[in-house]
């Protein structure tokens, strides 16, 4: 096996399938990267056994071949090659030699025997989407994603296909996120599924900021993401996913608009004394045209702030953990939002086109 290519595309192919590398494999061969040459292109693929990863690349072949590498190690050397291309030469034990500019390494390799292989992709449903949207759809609904595996369907992120309309919901039992969007070209038939929300995550960090088509296929257990010359799958989550709208409430008492970046602000500020008391709670009292956010940590001190709104309904104070309350304004666009209450007990809702976000509160002593 023996081919050159150019570092810097090599890098970034390196770096692509890198992160889908287990850190806890129980094989050799799962710690690694699999090259694969053949007629002037380079594949590479790594696993975890619950996503899969494989980018492409122009190279130079002289002798095709395949090899697997240890991805931490070949990550390394690649990014700290001093000249502009690499020049790969593998023997028969799988000893590879790598020299760029006036730099020399030799790795041992292993054989590509036990490597598993790539799931072959399923051509039954297919949908397009555009990769900003789908990128802006999952930052704006991972984050409520559950991290404990208690009920390991929340764990994942449902997706709804509905002619060319798309949701994304992620719920943890405390706060729910939702997202719609709009296909460029609609499934065969209405699809619902359960993707891990690592791997929701990882697809995220792999989708370009610049519009491009994505293409996405399903099959019973494995869904496929086609970005440009990557391949990226993930296993599906098995399970029934909690049903949202039962879960919004169907009245309001108390309705409130309020400048989100003001919110934001007031609310990282007073999140600050939160913190150091460890509780991560702050409390809202919405009076009259303001929202009064205070805190406090014992023995250390309180905070106060204030952000001017406009009511309607009942007074309210009401309590939350901070971070919640900050991971969704931050997801958040519009300048202005509607905050709906029911009563102190009840969660927050805030609604608009194209997304729906609730918050359970923490129940104090007023």
């Amino acid at each position: 096996m023996k081919f050159d290519c150019a570092k810097d595309t090599l890098i970034q192919a390196v770096n692509i399938v890198s992160r889908s590398v287990s850190s806890k494999a129980v094989q050799p061969v799962l710690e690694g990267i699999l090259f694969q040459v053949d007629h002037d292109r380079l594949e590479l693929t790594a696993t975890n056994m619950e996503i899969s990863v494989k980018t492409a690349i122009p190279v130079n072949c002289d002798e095709a071949g395949s090899v697997v590498l240890q991805s931490n190690l070949i990550a390394d050397v690649v990014r700290k090659l001093s000249g502009s291309d690499v020049f790969f030469e593998i023997d028969d034990t799988y000893q590879t030699k790598i020299e760029c500019g006036l730099s020399t390494f030799n790795l041992r390799g292993l054989p590509d025997d036990e490597f598993p292989g790539f799931p072959p992709i399923a051509d039954d449903d297919e949908f397009i989407i555009d990769s900003v949207e789908l990128k802006s759809m999952i930052n704006d609904t991972v984050f409520a994603v559950a991290q404990r595996e208690n009920i390991p369907v929340l764990t994942g992120m449902k997706l709804e296909i509905s002619g060319d309309q798309i949701r994304v919901i992620a719920l943890d039992g405390y706060r729910l996120a939702v997202r719609e969007g709009k296909l460029i070209k609609p499934a065969s038939e209405d699809l619902s599924v359960i993707v891990p929300g690592k791997s929701m995550s990882e697809l995220a960090r792999l989708l370009p900021d610049a519009e491009e088509n994505i293409v996405v296929n399903l099959s019973k257990s494995q869904i496929f993401f086609e970005i440009g010359e990557t391949r990226y799958t993930s296993r599906l989550l098995e399970g029934e996913f909690i049903n949202f709208r039962n879960i919004i409430p169907k009245e309001k008492n108390t309705s409130v608009v309020i400048d989100r970046q003001e919110l934001l602000l007031g609310t990282e500020r007073t999140a600050l004394m939160a913190r150091v008391g460890k509780n991560n709670l702050i409390k809202m009292d919405f009076e009259g045209d303001k929202v009064i956010l205070t805190s406090n940590a014992e023995d250390v001190g309180t905070a106060r702030d204030m952000v001017p709104i406009q009511k309607t309904g009942d007074d309210i104070r009401i309590a939350f953990n901070s971070k919640f309350v900050i991971d969704v304004l931050r997801a958040l666009k519009s300048d202005k939002i509607t905050m709906d209450f029911t009563n102190q007990v009840g969660p927050m809702t805030i609604e608009g086109e194209g997304y729906t976000y609730l918050i359970l509160p923490v129940r104090v002593m007023n």
